[in-house]
């Protein structure tokens, strides 16, 4: 059956290269922080991006994203549409162009417009003189003098984890996310924690969160569990662990 699409895309005003494009079945903040991620782990952290004034480009996370990779963030004034007209237009040209032709064609499934978007991308609109610059946008942006600020993925995800204070229950030892219950070592119980949670772990959830102090201390991790009394391992359990081999002593004597 057919269902609806949506389209994110991020473009570069001084070639109008567009960084990244891509459609998903949603249109919410885990759509926003998929496609941004993308953009900035091919091209680069910019040093301004330009958003929309909707409630979802306000949030604390990408305001928090953008002040670490030294990002200015601009919104689009109220009820003035005139400074998003460069996107826009991308818009009306991809419809008028590709979309025009995958609605002719037979029901694509979402990965087959996605191939279908970059072929046009890197054929197509990349390579066609734009007709206010002069130049294709490919051209443009590849021979523009730029220093290109890295991003490492690992780090820059971290940023956009939600965060919760939870008080660690006394008789489980656990906090609890959304129903699900992650045990946490028994010497916290009690204790109010920051919580973070990466919501893009697992398409079943997250299976552990990282715990911190309220003054940003590391405290380990809480891992997933069904709560039930005795479930949870006791407060001291001592750690088992095998003899190192070969041993310092065995190794020492025979050197002497």
């Amino acid at each position: 059956r057919a269902v609806a699409t949506r389209l994110s895309a991020w473009i570069d005003c001084h070639s109008r290269y567009v960084v990244e494009a891509r459609y998903y079945f949603r249109e919410n903040f885990d759509v926003l922080v998929d496609s941004l991620l993308r953009a900035w782990t091919h091209h680069g952290a910019p040093r301004e991006l330009y958003v929309d004034n909707a409630k979802i480009y306000h949030a604390a996370a990408l305001k928090l994203a953008c002040t670490e990779l030294n990002i200015n963030l601009l919104h689009r004034p109220p009820r003035d549409p005139a400074p998003g007209g460069l996107i826009e237009r991308f818009f009306q040209t991809l419809q008028g162009q590709l979309e025009a032709e995958i609605r002719a064609a037979r029901l694509l499934s979402l990965a087959e417009i996605n191939s279908a978007l970059a072929a046009w991308l890197s054929q197509e609109y990349h390579a066609a003189v734009h007709s206010e610059t002069g130049q294709t946008p490919g051209q443009r942006y590849h021979t523009a003098t730029r220093f290109q600020r890295h991003v490492r993925l690992t780090s820059v995800i971290e940023l956009f984890h939600r965060r919760e204070q939870r008080i660690v229950h006394r008789d489980f030892s656990d906090v609890t996310i959304d129903g699900q219950h992650f045990a946490v070592d028994p010497t916290l119980r009690g204790d109010r924690l920051e919580v973070r949670l990466d919501p893009y772990q697992s398409v079943d959830g997250p299976q552990e969160v990282q715990l911190y102090d309220l003054d940003g201390k590391y405290l380990g991790v809480g891992r997933l569990y069904e709560r039930q009394k005795g479930h949870h391992p006791e407060q001291g359990t001592p750690e088992t662990r095998p003899p190192i081999e070969p041993s310092y002593l065995d190794a020492l004597q025979a050197d002497h």
